[in-house]
C-alpha cells in the first residue's frame, strides 16, 4: 500500500509553526517501519523562491517530506488557490505509484499508524472518504480536512478540473469535490465517514457560550484524525505539538489527554463548556 499527502501550506507565521510541528511528527514516523508507506507534500500556492524545484527538494529532506509549488495567481481567491494547488499537484503525481491520495492542511494531525490500519482493508478501488460534513437526500459533503480517495478518482477529477474550479470560488474546494464525486459515481464507488476529533471554540446557539467540542465519541481510542482551530492560534499550535509527542509514545491514552486539554481550558476559562456530538455514520461500503 503506498499514500500521497498533500497538505496545504502557507507562509503565515502561524502556519509556520505548524509546519515545523508537522515535520517533527513526520520525521518520527518515516523512520519507522511503515515510513516508506506514506510520502509527504507541503502544497503552496505562492511565489516560487527564486530556485529550482529540484533545489527545493534538496533543501527540503526529500526521504522526509517535499515542498511543491504550483502556479502563482494573485487574482486567485483563496478557495480558487486551494483547487489550483491540489490539482497542479494531482497532475504531478499522476504517473506516480500510489493507492489513496489524502488532501489535508497544515492545522491538521494524523496517527499515520492508526491511519493506516484502518485504511488497510478498505477498497483500493472506486473509494472515497473523509469526516462527514452534510448527508441528505441532495448531496454528500466531506471535509477538506482529510480528503481521502483511490487513485481512480484522482484521475477522475483531474477530467474534471475546469468545472471544479467554477463550483469551488460557490461553494468551497471541499464540497465541490465531494458533490462532483458523489453525484456522478455514487452507484459506483464506495463511501464512508472518518472520525475527527476537533479542538474548535464555537459559540453555541443554546448555551450561548464558548465550549470546546468533539465529532466524535468520548472514550473512543481508535480516532486518527485531529484538527486544531479554536480562537487562539498559539494554543493551537501548542496543542498540537503535545499531541504530537504523545502519539509518538505509540501507547498513549487519547481520553486522558482530551481531559487534561478540558481541565486546562476550563482553569482559564469558567465559562468553556465541552460538548460531544455524535459521530456520523455514513457507511455504504
Amino acid at each position: 500500500m503506498k499514500l500521497i499527502f498533500g497538505i496545504l501550506a502557507s507562509s503565515n507565521e502561524n502556519y509556520i509553526e505548524f509546519k515545523n510541528v508537522l515535520i517533527d511528527h513526520i520525521t518520527h514516523f518515516k523512520r519507522s517501519h511503515l515510513g516508506d508507506l506514506i510520502d509527504f507534500y507541503f502544497l503552496y500556492s505562492e511565489k516560487m523562491p527564486e530556485i529550482s524545484q529540484e533545489e527545493l527538494y534538496k533543501r527540503a529532506n526529500p526521504r522526509i517530506y517535499y515542498d511543491f509549488y504550483a502556479p502563482f495567481d494573485e487574482s486567485d481567491s483563496l478557495m480558487a488557490s486551494f483547487v489550483r494547488r491540489t490539482f497542479s499537484f494531482l497532475n504531478y503525481i499522476a504517473n506516480s505509484p500510489f493507492d489513496y491520495f489524502i488532501r489535508t492542511n497544515i492545522t491538521t494531525l494524523f496517527d499515520f499508524n492508526k491511519f493506516i490500519a484502518w485504511l488497510t482493508p478498505l477498497p483500493r478501488e472506486k473509494f472515497f472518504t473523509g469526516t462527514l460534513v452534510n448527508d441528505t437526500s441532495v448531496s454528500i459533503s466531506f471535509s477538506g480536512t482529510n480528503l481521502t480517495m483511490t487513485k481512480d478518482l484522482t484521475h477522475f477529477l483531474i477530467q474534471n478540473e475546469s468545472e471544479l474550479l467554477r463550483e469551488a470560488v460557490e461553494i468551497g474546494d471541499d464540497i465541490a469535490i465531494s458533490h462532483l464525486i458523489t453525484d456522478k459515481l455514487y452507484d459506483s464507488i464506495s463511501l464512508i465517514s472518518m472520525k475527527r476529533l476537533d479542538f474548535v471554540e464555537l459559540t453555541h446557539m443554546d448555551l450561548g457560550r464558548i465550549i470546546l467540542y468533539q465529532k466524535c465519541e468520548l472514550f473512543d481510542e481508535s480516532i486518527f484524525c485531529f484538527r486544531f482551530k479554536t480562537l487562539d492560534r498559539l494554543f493551537d499550535i501548542d496543542l498540537m505539538r503535545r499531541l504530537s509527542h504523545i502519539i509518538q509514545t505509540e501507547s498513549y491514552n487519547l481520553t486522558n489527554f482530551i481531559f487534561s486539554v478540558n481541565l486546562q481550558c476550563h482553569c482559564e476559562n469558567p465559562h468553556l463548556k465541552w460538548l460531544s456530538d455524535k459521530t456520523f455514520t455514513l457507511k455504504r461500503i
